[in-house]
Formats: C-alpha cells, sequence, structure tokens
C-alpha cells in the first residue's frame, strides 16, 4: 500500500501544476513576458517527466525511472537559475534565443553553471546533489548498468553470477521504487511554489 500511496501523492501534486502555471500566465489579456515562455516549457517538461515516471515504475523500470528523477532536478535547478539574476527578462530573452545559461552570472558573480545550480538547490532540498550524482549513471552509460544486469548468488558449489537479460526490474524492494517517486513529488511541489512565487512577483497579476 505504500507505493500505491505514494504514486497517488506523485498524480496530485502533478494535477496542481497546469493550475500553477494558469495563475503564472495571469488574467485574460495579461502581458505575455519571456519569462513565462520558459516556465511554460518547464511545466511541459514536468508533466511528461511526471507521469513518465508514474509508467516506468508501473513497468518495474528502474532505469528510466531513474533517469526521470535526474532529469525533473535538472529542470527545477534551471528554473531556479531565474531568480538568481538581476534581470530574469533579459535571460530568458537571451536563452531562448540560443545562449547557453552557464555563459551568464547571477548576482554573486557566479556562473550558472550545472554544478553551481545544483549546490543552490541543494540549500532547499538537502537531499538534490546526492540523487542527482547517483541518478546521473542511469542518464550515462556506467557501471551501474552492469550492476542492475547481474546478481552475485553462492551455494555449496561456490559463487556465482547471474544475467539478467531482461527490460524488468525486479530485485529493487518497494522502498526503492517509493524513493524515487517521493524525490519526483517533492520536486513537483517545489516547482508549483516557484510558480506560485512568479506569480507574486509579476506586475499586474
Amino acid at each position: 500500500m505504500e507505493l500505491t500511496s505514494e504514486l497517488q501523492s506523485l498524480n496530485d501534486a502533478l494535477d496542481k501544476v497546469p493550475g500553477a502555471m494558469l495563475r503564472a500566465f495571469g488574467k485574460e489579456g495579461s502581458s505575455m513576458y519571456y519569462t513565462d515562455l520558459v516556465l511554460a516549457g518547464a511545466t511541459k517538461r514536468t508533466l511528461g517527466l511526471g507521469h513518465g515516471l508514474i509508467a516506468m515504475i508501473n513497468a518495474k523500470n528502474m532505469l528510466c525511472g531513474r533517469a526521470l528523477v535526474r532529469m525533473q532536478i535538472d529542470t527545477v535547478s534551471r528554473v531556479l537559475a531565474y531568480t538568481y539574476v538581476a534581470d530574469r527578462e533579459d535571460l530568458a530573452r537571451r536563452v531562448i534565443g540560443g545562449e547557453k545559461l552557464r555563459s551568464f552570472k547571477c548576482r554573486d558573480g557566479k556562473r550558472l553553471t550545472d554544478q553551481y545550480l545544483i549546490e543552490r538547490l541543494s540549500k532547499t532540498l538537502a537531499w538534490a546533489a546526492d540523487v542527482y550524482d547517483r541518478t546521473s549513471g542511469s542518464v550515462h552509460f556506467s557501471e551501474q548498468q552492469l550492476f542492475s544486469a547481474s546478481e552475485m548468488t553462492s551455494d555449496e558449489n561456490g559463487s556465482h553470477i547471474n544475467l539478467m537479460i531482461t527490460q524488468f526490474d525486479t530485485k529493487y524492494p518497494e522502498s526503492s521504487w517509493v524513493e524515487i517517486a517521493a524525490c519526483f513529488t517533492e520536486l513537483t511541489d517545489f516547482f508549483v511554489h516557484i510558480l506560485d512565487q512568479y506569480s507574486a512577483s509579476k506586475p499586474g497579476v
């Protein structure tokens, strides 16, 4: 029941995202900003990744599930970058125009690199940096794929390695599936918070 409950919590969190984005757009006839477009893209990505994660958990696909969590950490950390700069509209306009986020600096003079953004996110979500590092092994081909495809067993004849050539990840306990769902739920709740803060800061909303 714990996993069922956590998946419901994730669904509930995702259901809040479209309304938060609509509030960020403002009333009918409100001015449109470059930052609105960035956040709309992040909203679409959040919904796609979140519902994709639910599908991957139900399919018992830990590899893709972890990769989706890592992608959402990236989404939230990059959205937060627009709160670190003096002029978020200028940053949004230039990023939409093709410039790289890492080429800009925040108010404290540090560049908006992935490492810096993850460090800043970890000040709010203490687990973010550790989970980001661990789930990176699911994005890049790494030793994690070897470990997930093999299992050590022992009997009276010695130790053996069993290789699992299948798309299903059946050796993980329920707590592992609960963990990735819970991480995404917390990321989603925080993303909604960011949207609400943005709404409150916009003129005429």
